[in-house]
C-alpha cells in the first residue's frame, strides 16, 4: 500500500532541520487522522522507528527547539495529541521501544 511512502514523506517532513512549524502542524496532523481511519498498529515498528524522532523533536518545541511563541506552542499541543493517539490505536509491545526517547520532553 501507501503507507510506506507516506511515512516516509511524513518522517523527512518531521526530521528536516529547516521544516517550517506550520508543515509540521500539518504532517502531525495527517498522522492522527491515519491513525484514526486505518486499522490499530497503522505503522509498523520500522515505519515508528522513521516518525518517533520527528514527534519526540515537537513535542520539545516549547524548549527552543522551533520557532517560538504561539507556533511553538502549537506544535507541542499537536505532537502531545499525536502521541496519545499512537498510544491509543498502537500496541504497547510496539510503542514500548519508543516510551525512554518519548517521556522526557513529555515530564
Amino acid at each position: 500500500g501507501e503507507a510506506p511512502r507516506v511515512t516516509k514523506s511524513v518522517a523527512a517532513q518531521l526530521n528536516a532541520p529547516a521544516a517550517s512549524v506550520k508543515a509540521r502542524l500539518g504532517v502531525l496532523l495527517l498522522v492522527r487522522e491515519l491513525a484514526h481511519v486505518t486499522d490499530a498498529n497503522m505503522l509498523t515498528a520500522n515505519q515508528l522507528r522513521r516518525v518517533v524522532p520527528g514527534v519526540r523533536r515537537a513535542l520539545g518545541a516549547a524548549d527552543g527547539d522551533a520557532a517560538g511563541g504561539d507556533s511553538s506552542s502549537n506544535l507541542r499541543i499537536e505532537a502531545l495529541l499525536t502521541l496519545r493517539t499512537l498510544l491509543g490505536t498502537h500496541s504497547a509491545a510496539r510503542m514500548q521501544p519508543h516510551l525512554a526517547a518519548l517521556l522526557p520532553p513529555v515530564l
